[in-house]
């Protein structure tokens, strides 16, 4: 299985590269998620509770 996941991530990475290269905003929103994960998880690593609704409804 993860062979084939990996297979499937090289096949698929051209069209999704060119993909978000057309689409500059579509780059910062995955940015924006990637922050926002990573805001989220620096918090829980210093014992800061977040609460997941709050972060759900950021994503969304």
């Amino acid at each position: 299985a993860i062979i084939l996941a990996v297979a499937v991530m090289i096949f698929a990475s051209n069209p999704v590269g060119d993909f978000i290269d057309r689409h500059p905003t579509l780059r910062m929103l995955a940015l924006a998620f990637l922050i926002l994960v990573g805001v989220v998880l620096i918090a829980d690593g210093f014992e800061l509770h977040i609460p997941r609704g709050y972060v759900y409804f950021a994503m969304g």
